[in-house]
């Protein structure tokens, strides 16, 4: 169980609130895939991650970074129970997809990167930074439970 300050729960939905999951899910699923470039074994399916641009107009790839901003949503909605809001997608991606956990990691990093680019440091203050990563840590916890 995760404790959340009145100051947390406001920060997280407020800058949830800003973002575009059409816009910032491509970015940061894009991003993952150029700068890890490991993690593309996961998507072989997807068709051309050959280059940088291959990757960033890879339909495919925008359609699942929206796909995963979209199941944050969940998240934001049941800050007090992340855990069994994601047991089914931690089950999933062990038991069926094989997906080594740390690529939870990494692509929250990369959502974060695209969150602050997008905003700056008005729109993006530490203190909003500080619940989202604390957020971000939690989800991946979350989506990391099964393999432990």
């Amino acid at each position: 169980m995760v404790d959340w300050t009145d100051a947390e729960r406001a920060a997280i939905a407020g800058l949830w609130g800003k973002i575009n999951p059409d816009e910032i899910g491509p970015q940061a699923l894009a991003r993952a895939l150029i700068v890890y470039p490991w993690a593309q074994r996961y998507f072989a399916s997807f068709g051309n991650l050959s280059s940088p641009a291959a990757i960033m107009g890879n339909a495919k790839v925008a359609g699942h970074g929206k796909t995963v901003m979209n199941g944050l949503d969940r998240a934001v909605k049941n800050l007090d129970d992340i855990k069994n809001t994601y047991k089914a997608l931690s089950v999933m991606h062990s038991e069926k997809l094989h997906v080594d956990p740390d690529n939870f990691r990494v692509l929250a990093d990369c959502i974060t990167v695209c969150v602050a680019m997008k905003f700056g440091p008005a729109g993006f203050p530490a203190e909003a930074q500080e619940a989202w990563q604390k957020f971000l840590t939690v989800v991946v916890s979350a989506l990391g439970r099964q393999y432990h």
